[in-house]
């Protein structure tokens, strides 16, 4: 039996695993049950189809990216270019310091005088910013997705070839994290191994502070640099560990790399000490430093939410949870007085710091909200995780188009598990009609709780359905959330819930099916392809044993198989 985590993708198991103990969601199982066992005679949609064509687009991809193209045949025009480069420097730079901006911004230039002599180094780092830019303005730029896994492809090649390795160290390490990121960013699997990023890093010295230690001369652009780039690795690997449910080889005592000055970037081109500005006052790694600040907090959230010896120490997870709140405090009131000056900051850097640190707080109090249903000693990890889902659910402030409501459409790490999670949790509160002390019916504030869950709910089917559009082939969860939501509405109507179920999940499946279907390539297309890349870890699991228990033996798909199979990717 494998050991199970209480996080990430494992998090959605726990909800699915007391949605399952419930007779609520039993009623919504059993329908997908009689669904799938008998809408192959009707020609309906069914899960079991919706994988087919999921696999299909996995195929057309992995051929996409192999297809052999030279460099020279795929490279964009220069105005394309500058659209992405300019989305990354917009986005992403203003969150996580990969890049020393001035050399790459000279790199860049000098590049398009002469490309052919620009470094495989460069070109390597110019096809990921251009696959990372492309995640915020692909449309307009006219990027393919086949252009994408091509070029994602290329880097991947170059990162595995033993003449990579040779590359100065700093270089090298910030093209494997621009490569996370863009698989991220671009929902692209690679085989890409998380924990080398802080291996590397290590070894490189970065995790002690140059300037304290003084181990080798160093200019201050330098000193700064590799602070940054050190903050941008922790942020990764913690990020990581929060998606797969492994444990972090690192806590806050394992290094003194100090977090980065309040400074801009045009303040790096000089080899001379600058005066950091206050830190009320934003700059390009103002918002790198508050996640720095609540660093060691989260590392240690993260150890204790997947360490299997923390069992169910609520008084230790109360003092995290007051330690990184009275972090958050602070920073919140940086962000409002950024808010308050003359160049404000964006949309995308204040939800995705939230994002990036309100999802330890969720993974840390859900197991306790989760017994909170029952038991009113844990009724502050409940509220706490109904206010924090109810949040990240939130649409941007600012039109569909915005920055960030782009990357809430990818379908990877924690891009997709995030509100995944938080869904599920508000499909919990939603099925609980019962406050733990005050009956609902009775309850004007129950009746609000339960008016919050249902829109949270919806809030996720919108988004789920976007990502199908965009791409996404999980559709499992899209599916679950439809059917319990449905359930919801049809028993406050007072009205058999069976044939509201059965509606609500014919319906989400037919819309998947179409939305998948869009994405297939013609059979000249995929004949002129010939896949050869290595099969990613999706590939590896036997979806076919699944397939077939629901098509001929839909009598054994019982909760707990619901739960197992949503383990593959849910």
């Amino acid at each position: 039996m494998n050991y199970v985590p209480q996080v990430g993708k494992i998090s959605v198991l726990c909800h699915l695993a007391s949605l399952a103990n419930s007779t609520q969601s039993s009623e919504v199982l059993a329908v997908i049950q009689a669904h799938e066992a008998n809408a192959m005679k009707h020609g309906c949609a069914t899960l079991a189809r919706c994988k087919e064509i999921g696999n299909t687009m996995k195929a057309q991809d992995l051929a996409a990216a192999q297809a052999l193209r030279s460099l020279t045949d795929i490279m964009p025009a220069r105005e394309v270019f500058d659209k992405l480069v300019q989305a990354y420097l917009r986005t992403f730079r203003t969150v996580l310091g990969i890049l020393h901006v001035p050399s790459f911004c000279q790199e860049y230039n000098t590049f398009w005088c002469d490309p052919e002599s620009a470094s495989k180094e460069f070109v390597n780092t110019l096809l990921l910013v251009m696959c990372i830019g492309s995640t915020f303005s692909s449309k307009e730029s006219g990027v393919s997705r086949e252009l994408i896994l091509q070029c994602m492809h290329i880097v991947s090649t170059w990162l595995s070839s033993p003449g990579s390795r040779l590359v100065g160290s700093l270089d090298r390490l910030r093209i494997q994290c621009l490569f996370f990121l863009a698989c991220q960013a671009r929902s692209v699997k690679f085989n890409i191994l998380e924990g080398n990023l802080l291996k590397t890093a290590m070894q490189l010295g970065l995790h002690i502070d140059a300037e304290k230690h003084s181990f080798r001369p160093m200019s201050a652009s330098d000193v700064e640099s590799r602070r940054r780039l050190w903050a941008t690795v922790l942020e990764l690997e913690l990020q990581s560990s929060m998606d797969c449910g492994t444990l972090l080889s690192i806590d806050g005592d394992d290094y003194d790399c100090a977090s980065s000055l309040n400074i801009d970037d045009a303040s790096l081109q000089t080899k001379h000490s600058v005066s950091p500005k206050p830190m009320d006052q934003l700059t390009q790694s103002s918002i790198q430093i508050l996640l720095m600040r609540t660093m060691p907090t989260r590392l240690r959230i993260a150890r204790f939410i997947n360490s299997f010896r923390s069992g169910d120490s609520f008084e230790q997870a109360l003092s995290l949870s007051a330690n990184l709140l009275a972090e958050l405090k602070t920073c919140t009131s940086l962000i409002e007085a950024y808010r308050m000056s003359s160049s404000p900051p964006t949309t995308f850097q204040t939800k995705l710091f939230d994002l990036l640190v309100y999802r330890l707080l969720l993974g840390l109090h859900h197991p306790f909200a989760v017994k909170a249903m029952s038991n009113p000693m844990y009724y502050y990890s409940r509220k706490l995780c109904r206010e924090t889902a109810m949040s990240l659910l939130s649409p941007s402030l600012h039109s569909g188009d915005d920055d960030f409501h782009q990357l809430r459409l990818q379908r990877a790490g924690p891009f997709r598990n995030v509100y995944r999670q938080c869904a599920l949790y508000m499909c919990r509160e939603l099925m609980n009609p019962m406050e733990v002390d005050t009956p609902f019916s009775a309850d004007p504030g129950g009746r609000f709780i339960q008016e919050e869950a249902r829109k949270a709910a919806c809030k996720y089917i919108e988004l789920a359905r976007l990502r199908i559009e965009a791409g996404d082939k999980s559709i499992k969860c899209y599916v679950l959330v439809s059917g319990l939501l449905a359930w919801a509405d049809a028993t406050q109507a007072g009205q058999p819930v069976e044939p509201e179920i059965s509606a609500a999940l014919k319906r989400s499946l037919e819309t998947c099916r179409t939305l998948l279907s869009s994405h297939i390539r013609t059979v000249s297309e995929l004949h002129d392809m010939q896949l050869t890349l290595t099969t990613s870890i999706d590939e590896q699991f036997d979806w076919s044993q699944w397939d077939s228990s629901v098509g001929q033996n839909a009598t054994d798909l019982s909760p707990q198989s619901w739960i197992n199979f949503s383990e593959l990717g849910l």
